[in-house]
């Protein structure tokens, strides 16, 4: 399904969703220190949110080099 989303969208939508994260990590998580070490609870939302991104961005590629490659086929 992401991969007809065009990317400009995809960033945007990753973006909110980052932030929305980021405030509900503020509301519901503590921060507490020994926990989210060594980056804090909101450096550990947003270094899972990259990866995140990056996996997607990762499966997004792939699949979107297999269909073109079955096309020229």
């Amino acid at each position: 399904m992401s991969r007809n989303v065009h990317l400009p969208l995809f960033i945007v939508l990753n973006f909110l969703m980052t932030a929305l994260s980021l405030m509900l990590g503020h509301f519901f998580i503590d921060d507490d220190g020994s926990w989210f070490k060594p980056f804090g609870r909101d450096g550990a939302i947003i270094f899972v949110s990259f990866f995140y991104v990056l996996g997607q961005l990762i499966i997004r590629g792939s699949i979107n080099g297999i269909m073109r490659h079955r096309v020229k086929d």
